[in-house]
């Protein structure tokens, strides 16, 4: 019989709790009560619960499956659109190999370090190539300094010229000569953020010191901020006030890329200090003209020092107050083509820049910004989500040509790195390693596989793998760095900070080194609150605990918790609770046999209302006042087909084959009801009208397609379609074997069928000789209704007479290219025998409408992540 009462199918434990509740909450009606618990209700509720959304809490401590919201008229709590709810939407399955348990061919002919102190030594730093030649740049100083003078000897060409136009002599035209002043005073600006130009600033000055000798004072600014200076040999905190009448030389930037702001107001209150005291300045400035600030050009004479030589400024505009847009693009630009570089120094910052045509300043600004660490030599990225920032700007501003010449001038620098660094830098950049690296890593795997380290080796050679593993983005290890890797998964994997790459795969570490355990162990991951439960049975803890899957765990499954501020990923081990909160995103569990996705996403921008109850995920789609509900469907496997030993099996049921279906799909938890074809289409073609809860029946699969593109044009977000022949067997199924979902026996108890005619040895039961309401009969564990019987839903599917044939797909998706004029059909009728009732059952029809012909919707998998991103509270 149809279930009606609330008590019909509940254990003895909800039933306790549900009497709890009524003490608890004597103003609550039965119904509203079961539907809190999650139970099934027969009888509709009549008056709705409701909680403003102000009210909501969505602190971390709450779970986000005990709040209830506005019900809808389809019976189901919650009418929520902000909620997450943990989904599981993908599993890819594996290639299986064999396990490796003896050492590759190399490892007999590597031979083990004894002593070999691991971790990277710091190597010199090559210099910068100068900013300019010399060649290029005396010239320029040549004509700053030189002035004429006076000699001893008459100017004997305007003494003829006198004499032969008879014009009179007023002075004595005496010979001039060019010359450099007695003192020069070359004044050097040592600050921090100049660091990447003080081999220039050096250079510059060996060269005059060979030149002007005596005549050269130098005056050292140590601190550009606090105004300390050196000067022949003493400290002054101001600047030396005995130079005076001559003219300087400053090597700086006067404090106009000084990121903070303070330097360039020293710089000013120094130039007019010297004015007064009639020195005269040139600055040659590592500084691109566009950077120069308004108002030192009074008291400087400014010049730009970059790789084209030494040019004069343009008078500076007013507006010049600070770092133009241009060095910020440039700056931008410049970094990103730094990404793939694990050590970054001032001579590859340089030939970088000037491969690239960008302005001096970057040099400057690029050692100052927040996404480098550092000294003045040796810079690295701050962190690793930073860094991977950048290399996405390289790879979306970019091209091939660039990637590859920013990889060649990295690679040109990478000989200056300890062999481990170098081995970083590849891993990091995906490149195959070189002789020597790999050689090297490979007397590392045999060390430490041997244990021929000593104690203080091994941990370092631990603390190494660690780093490369940190470090690591997400390009492919390689067969070596995978082995490596193997070495300190083998000591920490039961450490709860162990950390594993995110294109490492520990299902798939060599056995020979991880030696792992390889027998599977049935385990289900449950979420109970904002508790993520990997156990070996389901929680029996109180509260609802919802189960998102069943896997085979084998040592070595990794979990993944992944997030746009950096993604976690640990070993997976039996009975671990993962404390989570509500801005979780996505979830990845990797087992050695398949690879399973769990993503957190709010409502649909399809639906009205998303849930979830003690049969899963669903989602409520309202169109025009009537409301539906919409299933989801997990991704999985079955045996498609029927088994040659079942009772009433048919040849075009076979052969049984394998159906993986990776993604989950929408499926609609009724087949389409009188009402909701009479809202779209003005007009009811059904036989059997009594209710209109009735499938839509007496119809051809040409009208289902015409009201399906009718439904998808009142939202183009809906797509809806009729589901494949495998989609239909695998949700009917729910995960049974048996030739109905609820078993092998089948009365009218269980289905509308023609009860005449039971199915195998059964007893005769009623014929009801009509359709009934869709949800007459208790739901398959997935919360679909009448999967058996009552009228039979058409597929998307051409018809074939058997699975036989080229083409057949084993992915889920239908299958075309058979009998145009026939279509799929599922799950028999009401006037059928109870054999055409089973799961496995198909049978193929023409367009003809017939009233034992409906159907029901099917979505795919595309839905809108509307979630914040992932916050992981703890492992535990």
């Amino acid at each position: 019989m149809p279930k009606t009462d609330l008590e019909t199918g509940a254990t003895a434990a909800e039933m306790r709790l549900l009497q709890r509740l009524r003490h608890a909450i004597p103003e609550a009606s039965a119904e509203e009560l079961a539907i809190l618990l999650g139970l099934e209700v027969g009888q509709p509720v009549v008056r709705p619960v409701t909680i403003e959304p102000s009210s909501i809490s969505m602190s971390a401590g709450s779970s986000i499956d005990s709040i209830q919201v506005t019900q809808s008229q389809t019976n189901y709590p919650p009418r929520q659109k902000i909620l997450p709810f943990l989904c599981h939407t993908r599993t890819q399955w594996k290639e299986m190999r064999s396990p490796e348990y003896d050492p590759p061919g190399w490892y007999d002919e590597t031979t083990a370090f004894k002593d070999k102190i691991v971790g990277p030594k710091i190597k010199s730093v090559p210099d910068p190539a100068p900013l300019s030649s010399w060649t290029a740049l005396w010239p320029v100083l040549h004509g700053l300094f030189r002035a004429s003078k006076k000699t001893n000897r008459l100017h004997l060409p305007k003494l003829i010229d006198h004499a032969v136009k008879q014009t009179p002599i007023k002075a004595l035209p005496w010979q001039t000569k060019l010359r450099w002043p007695n003192e020069i005073v070359l004044i050097i600006d040592t600050s921090r953020h100049l660091a990447p130009y003080i081999r220039d600033y050096e250079w510059l000055l060996i060269h005059l010191v060979a030149w002007f000798r005596e005549k050269l004072s130098i005056v050292i600014c140590t601190d550009s901020e606090r105004q300390l200076y050196e000067y022949k040999g003493r400290v002054y905190e101001e600047f030396p006030p005995e130079i005076d009448n001559t003219q300087a030389l400053y090597l700086g930037d006067l404090g106009f890329l000084d990121q903070q702001k303070i330097s360039p107001a020293q710089w000013l209150k120094v130039g007019r200090a010297l004015v007064k005291q009639n020195v005269r300045v040139h600055s040659l400035l590592t500084v691109s003209s566009l950077d120069f600030q308004y108002g030192f050009d009074q008291y400087f004479d400014l010049y730009t020092w970059d790789q084209f030589g030494v040019s004069p400024a343009e008078k500076v505009a007013s507006k010049q107050r600070g770092i133009s847009q241009k060095s910020e693009a440039q700056l931008e630009q410049l970094l990103a083509c730094l990404s793939p570089a694990i050590e970054i120094t001032p001579a590859i910052v340089r030939e970088m820049r000037k491969a690239r045509g960008m302005g001096v300043s970057v040099e400057s600004l690029i050692v100052q910004h927040h996404a480098l660490q550092g000294f003045a030599v040796h810079f690295q990225w701050r962190d690793k989500a930073i860094n991977q920032s950048y290399r996405n700007k390289l790879v979306e501003d970019g091209d091939s040509d660039s990637e590859s010449s920013v990889w060649e001038t990295i690679q040109r620098y990478e000989h200056y790195l300890p062999v481990e660094l170098q081995v970083e830098q590849r891993q990091k950049l995906g490149k195959p390693l070189m002789a020597a690296q790999k050689d090297y890593i490979r007397q590392l795997i045999k060390s430490g596989h041997m244990g021929s380290l000593d104690e203080s080796n091994e941990d370092m050679l631990i603390d190494w793998i660690k780093r490369l593993a940190r470090r690591a983005c997400d390009e492919a290890w390689s067969e070596d760095t995978e082995s490596v890797y193997a070495l300190y998964w083998n000591r920490h994997k039961d450490d709860v900070d162990c950390e594993i790459p995110a294109r490492v795969d520990t299902t798939r570490l060599p056995e020979w080194i991880a030696r792992k355990n390889a027998s599977p162990i049935p385990v289900t991951l449950q979420q109970q609150g904002n508790q993520l439960i990997i156990s070996q049975r389901e929680s029996s803890r109180k509260g609802a605990a919802f189960k998102l899957a069943e896997f085979d765990w084998e040592e070595g499954a990794e979990l993944s918790l992944r997030s746009g501020s950096g993604n976690k990923k640990r070993p997976l081990r039996i009975d671990t609770e993962v404390l989570l909160d509500d801005s979780l995103r996505r979830i990845e569990i990797n087992v050695p046999s398949q690879s399973l996705t769990f993503e957190s996403f709010t409502c649909p921008s399809w639906a009205t209302g998303i849930g979830r109850d003690r049969y899963g995920l669903f989602a409520e789609v309202t169109v025009k006042g009537i409301s539906f509900v919409m299933r989801w469907i997990p991704p999985g496997e079955f045996m498609m087909g029927s088994p040659e030993h079942e009772a009433g099996r048919l040849d075009r049921e076979g052969p049984q084959h394998r159906v993986r279906i990776e993604q989950g799909y929408w499926l609609a938890e009724t087949a389409c009801t009188q009402s909701l074809w009479q809202t779209m289409m003005k007009e009811n073609p059904s036989i059997f009208k009594s209710d209109p809860e009735n499938p839509v029946e007496n119809i051809g699969w040409d009208m289902a397609q015409a009201f399906i593109t009718k439904l998808n044009e009142t939202d183009p977000e809906f797509q809806f379609r009729l589901p494949s022949e495998a989609e239909w067997e695998y949700a009917c199924r729910a995960g049974t074997e048996t030739p109905f979902w609820f078993g092998s026996d089948l009365t009218t108890d269980d289905a509308n069928y023609n009860g005449n005619h039971p199915y195998a040895d059964g007893k005769k039961g009623e014929y009801r000789e009509k359709s009934m309401p869709v949800k007459s009969f208790r739901a398959n564990p997935w919360g679909l209704y009448q999967m058996h019987g009552n009228v039979w839903e058409w597929c998307e599917d051409d018809w074939h007479a058997s699975y036989e044939g080229e083409g057949r797909p084993d992915d889920g998706s239908a299958w075309k290219r058979g009998s145009i004029e026939e279509h799929v059909c599922r799950g028999g009728s009401w006037f059928y025998y109870g054999g055409f009732l089973r799961s496995a059952c198909r049978d193929g029809f023409v367009f003809f409408a017939d009233d034992g012909l409906g159907f029901r919707l099917a979505r795919g998998s595309e839905f809108h992540q509307t979630g914040p991103v992932l916050k992981i509270i703890s492992f535990s």
